[in-house]
């Protein structure tokens, strides 16, 4: 499995098109998007087979995909947060967030896998009472572990901050629960949702 920046521009003119009414990016814009993309393949070419290996030694599932190409945009042209499919990251004046919402994003493809949606159907990863953890809770409990598997522990906080920030103080709850309920230095998702440990 092979992990590509798209470094086109044609996708961030598309979406320019659509917010600003105006095609073709500013030379600014385009310096932006080079600086970028440098500093996230600078990224891959340090850590890819890290990632590649680390994220289904935690998950138990394998890559399913040859390739994953990540297509960066612009901040100011993309409403909507990150896409999984296709990997449409958006960028943030916090490089070391766009890292770890791209960590989070590259999880869901490993987790797009028949066998994980097949275990998961129906799941809601209840702990007692009434609380339920979702898929983001999952793929970020696994990007924890992730983290600290490549020595990058601060970003775990920062990830917090920023989803709690964002998304309201409840959005990091599932993760924390999660993280208390299973090893995943220990034991893989997989193992956790088939009760095999």
């Amino acid at each position: 499995m092979k992990i590509k920046i798209d470094n086109n521009t044609d996708l961030n003119n598309l979406f320019k098109f659509v917010s600003k009414g105006k095609w073709d990016l500013t030379k600014s814009e385009e310096e932006k998007l080079k600086t970028l993309n440098k500093k996230l393949e600078s990224f891959l070419a340090a850590c890819e087979s890290d990632i590649k290996k680390h994220i289904p030694e935690i998950t138990g599932f394998e890559w399913t995909e040859n390739e994953i190409i990540v297509y960066p945009v612009l901040e100011k042209f993309l409403k909507a947060p990150s896409i999984s499919y296709p990997l449409i990251l958006k960028t943030k004046k916090d490089f070391d967030l766009i890292l770890a919402v791209f960590l989070h994003e590259i999880i869901h493809h490993n987790l797009n896998c028949k066998d994980f949606k097949k275990m998961s159907k129906g799941k809601t990863y209840e702990k007692e009472g009434a609380e339920k953890f979702g898929i983001e809770d999952v793929v970020n409990t696994v990007l924890c572990e992730l983290l600290e598997r490549l020595g990058k522990h601060f970003l775990i906080q920062k990830s917090q901050k920023y989803l709690v920030e964002t998304y309201g103080k409840n959005n990091w709850f599932g993760v924390a629960e999660l993280r208390k309920k299973w090893n995943l230095k220990i034991h893989t998702l997989k193992e956790i949702m088939s009760d095999n440990r």
